[in-house]
């Protein structure tokens, strides 16, 4: 998978983008953490972005502008990007810190 990951062509301006999928409990958290420690192995700038850091179990899917205007939109126009992670501590979610 990472060797068919850097022979593709960037499109997400100079930045490859690969996404992890599956039904709860299917292994995607692991999977995708094994792939980001492979291509950091290989000198690779890597950065894992989890949807766990947007959803909550009230708003399970709306999250998905935050992750598209915060982070894939800058990083197409070749820009760093940025979202808040939910800080799930004291129980119920609440925007937490800044992720850049």
């Amino acid at each position: 998978m990472i060797e068919a990951l850097l022979a593709a062509p960037a499109r997400l301006g100079a930045v490859r983008l690969l996404a992890v999928d599956g039904p709860s409990g299917a292994g995607k958290s692991t999977l995708a953490a094994r792939i980001a420690a492979g291509l950091r192995a290989r000198g690779c700038r890597t950065e894992l972005v989890s949807t766990d850091a947007f959803a909550t179990w009230d708003d399970p899917v709306s999250w998905w502008p935050q992750l598209v205007d915060g982070v894939l939109k800058p990083l197409a126009n070749g820009v760093e990007g940025a979202y808040r992670r939910m800080d799930w501590t004291g129980g119920a979610p609440r925007p937490g810190e800044l992720v850049r």
